[in-house]
């Protein structure tokens, strides 16, 4: 997030909190993370933002919000659908590795179940998936027998 401030205070020309200088110390301070000829100056007028399997959301989503605040504050409320995009790229119940609890959403009788999954899908999720599946089976038959 101190990150994030960072840029966002570069983008108001410190006027967000006072914690970023000049171009030259921005370069500095990210020259592992841009491209080569990137400008702060010219590259920060439109900011886009894609959640990445391996961060959380929510801190996804307040990077978000604050750079939406930001750009709002620079150009305008009216004009931010030109200068910032949020994408929700993320499952949710992936990220929070929360199943949906639904009662009976299995049919009685044997099932074919396929499971898929990203790259980056740790396989605990995976493994936590399919306990969760044989679980609601194995309750659904101990309901029958009793």
């Amino acid at each position: 997030m101190a990150e994030a401030t960072y840029v966002c205070d570069f983008i108001m020309d410190g006027e967000l909190d006072g914690s970023s200088s000049t171009k030259e110390a921005f370069l500095e301070k990210f020259k592992f993370a841009v491209s080569e000829g990137f400008n702060p100056d010219t590259e920060l007028v439109k900011v886009g933002i894609a959640n990445q399997t391996t961060m959380l959301k929510g801190e996804t989503e307040e990077i978000g919000k604050l750079f939406e605040r930001t750009l709002m504050r620079k150009y305008g409320v009216e004009n931010i659908n030109n200068h910032f995009i949020s994408f929700n790229t993320i499952c949710d119940a992936t990220q929070h590795g929360e199943l949906v609890e639904k009662e009976n959403w299995l049919p009685d009788g044997p099932v074919t179940v396929g499971v898929t999954s990203g790259a980056s899908t740790p396989d605990k999720v995976i493994e936590d998936v399919l306990v969760k599946v044989f679980d609601i089976k194995r309750k659904e038959t101990l309901q029958l027998l009793a």
